[in-house]
């Protein structure tokens, strides 16, 4: 086992990850998803269960601490998953240049005119910015990708990378590629700690919560940008709001610091006994749960959080109660 805190003292090999995951390929869904009370078409089915595939892979096993050193050169400061779904490996330059290279699962992308490129027996196509930055995509589904982003920040000289981003990321991707055609499973525990939440599907209760909003219209929709994001809202917006409801899973400020920081932006709250804070804004209410009490040193101390926004208070705690148990369960 290897775990992310360790990586980022050490910077210890995680490719060595190997097992039965699912390949790319694996992610057409074998059951058309249900529509029930919201509305969604052929192309959202297909992308939530491509998520269920997606929420299964660890997305800092994707990464090989070693082939960074030896890519990017300069002192490997960190590996984080910025995100369940996105993970960072950072690379400090003598010369105070920084990258920052970063995984990206389940990410939408629709090719277009993108150069394609055979690296370690697979097909890659690449997305180049200019010499600074520079994205590189493992296409996993029609609408989908695994994606690797190199960023060179140059200090305040403004200094430019020793190579080009794409460069630099195509040498990187002959160690990544037999990864990533089979990517290593957080069942696995490539990577530590394990976070329950990341294996959770944040659109479970998307009926449920259809059904809080108002009826006889149109019916809600459906949308899921990317594995750990699930929105269900009204066409078109109500006289008291945006008409819906927007759940995320992700790593967060803790929601109990949050309150202690700032109790006049904040209130306490409890949801199905976990610790959480409520936030009236314009329009709208936001409601973060603590869902687990981990916290990963080096992420200023940012916890699992399950974050519903809606309409108003009253209706947002409903939501986030339904959200949060089938969340925990």
């Amino acid at each position: 086992m290897r775990s992310v805190i360790g990586l980022i003292l050490v910077g210890l090999l995680v490719s060595g990850c190997t097992g039965p995951s699912p390949t790319p390929t694996a992610t057409k869904p074998t059951t058309p998803a249900q529509t029930g009370p919201v509305t969604m078409d052929q192309s959202m089915r297909q992308r939530l269960a491509e998520n269920t595939v997606y929420r299964t892979w660890d997305t800092c096993a994707l990464h090989d601490p070693e082939a960074v050193k030896k890519v990017f050169g300069g002192e490997f400061e960190l590996l984080e998953p910025e995100t369940f779904d996105q993970c960072v490996a950072r690379v400090k330059l003598p010369d105070l240049g920084t990258f920052s290279v970063t995984t990206f699962v389940g990410a939408q992308f629709f090719p277009q005119d993108e150069p394609k490129s055979e690296i370690g027996g697979k097909t890659f196509l690449s997305d180049s910015k200019d010499a600074s930055a520079c994205s590189w995509y493992y296409p996993t589904s029609k609408q989908s990708a695994i994606t690797l982003r190199i960023s060179f920040h140059g200090g305040t000289q403004n200094k430019q990378p020793p190579k080009p981003a794409c460069e630099l990321g195509k040498e990187y991707l002959t160690t990544l590629a037999p990864i990533w055609s089979n990517p290593p499973l957080r069942s696995e525990g490539a990577t530590e700690p394990a976070i329950a939440l990341a294996a959770k599907d944040p659109c479970a209760t998307h009926e449920e919560l259809a059904k809080l909003l108002p009826q006889g219209g149109e019916k809600p929709q459906l949308q899921a940008a990317n594995p750990y994001s699930c929105v269900v809202r009204l066409p078109v917006r109500t006289k008291t709001g945006p008409g819906g409801f927007d759940i995320r899973f992700l790593l967060a400020d803790d929601p109990v610091a949050a309150v202690q920081r700032t109790p006049g932006q904040y209130k306490p709250i409890q949801v199905e006994g976990r610790p959480g804070s409520v936030q009236q804004k314009k329009d709208e209410c936001q409601i973060n749960v603590q869902a687990e009490e981990l916290s990963i040193p080096g992420l200023n101390e940012e916890v699992p959080v399950i974050r519903v926004t809606g309409p108003d208070c009253q209706q947002t705690e409903t939501a986030a109660k339904l959200v949060t148990k089938a969340a925990l369960s």
